[in-house]
């Protein structure tokens, strides 16, 4: 977990370790995350991010117009900058959520309609 600000990006230095030479990096991640991995095969960090963006398609009882808190799954090279990333409403909004909009709105995070805090790589 990080205490970076969601709403804006941050640019922040991440440290990794590869546990099989030991060495440990810097990779100036875009947005905040709760969850990154590195991968040795492809030299590349998969990472959960979570910043202030509109839907990319509706997703039932949220609409698109008013800016979330939204996670989309990053796989960034070591300089940080993004390779691709799905947005999470693309996979997990094919019909409405089981949810009431008025009671998700009340968390502490009133912008957030979900919250992910890990991803099985």
């Amino acid at each position: 977990d990080t205490d970076h600000d969601a709403t804006k990006s941050s640019g922040q230095n991440y440290t990794f370790q590869d546990l099989y030479t030991q060495q440990s990096f810097a990779v100036p991640l875009q947005f905040p995350t709760h969850d990154a991995w590195y991968s040795r095969v492809t030299k590349t960090i998969f990472y959960l991010s979570i910043r202030q963006r509109r839907l990319t398609r509706a997703c039932p009882p949220f609409s698109q117009g008013p800016l979330y808190l939204l996670e989309s799954l990053v796989e960034c090279d070591l300089s940080g900058r993004t390779v691709w990333e799905l947005p999470f409403e693309e996979v997990g909004c094919h019909r409405p959520l089981n949810i009431r909009k008025a009671d998700v709105l009340k968390e502490t995070n009133s912008r957030e309609p979900w919250h992910l805090n890990g991803i099985a790589y």
